[in-house]
This record gives structure tokens, sequence and C-alpha cells, in this order.
């Protein structure tokens, strides 16, 4: 995923994935599959989560982002 275009693109749809899944702990399934489903490299990765304050819970695995559990939700499990 070399192409600026492209990347700017991924961006718009993984910043908004990110905001619903940190934010409001639900998720849009399809753009979920589009985001997840996308190949990307390491300095994509980098470029996309530096600076987010939950990027400890975002992974890159088989070059696909993968979210692990919210916050909240680990929040839900430690206080039970």
């Amino acid at each position: 995923m070399a192409d600026t275009q492209k990347v700017k693109s991924f961006a718009k749809k993984f910043n908004s994935i990110y905001q619903q899944f940190y934010r409001f702990d639900h998720v849009d399934d399809s753009l979920m599959h589009d985001v997840c489903s996308t190949e990307i490299d390491m300095e994509v990765f980098d470029y996309l989560t530096l600076h987010k304050q939950h990027q400890q819970s975002i992974d890159l695995i088989d070059y696909r982002v993968r979210f692990v559990a919210s916050l909240s939700s680990l929040m839900g499990i430690l206080l039970v």
C-alpha cells in the first residue's frame, strides 16, 4: 500500500473505526471488515497509530490491523 491516495483513504476509514471502537464500543461491521482485511505495511501502521491514546490495543498481524478488546470491556472484566 504505497499509493498516497490509498493511504489517505485507508487512514480515514481507520480513524473512523478507531473513534467508534473506543468512544462508543460499537463498530460498523462493514467498515471494520474493510479495515481489517486490507494489507498494510509497518510504515503505514506506525503512521496511523503512533500518537493514538490507545495504540497499545491495536496490532498489526499478518499485515492486517487488529483491534483488541476495548478498554471499557476490559474494565468490566476487571471490576467483576
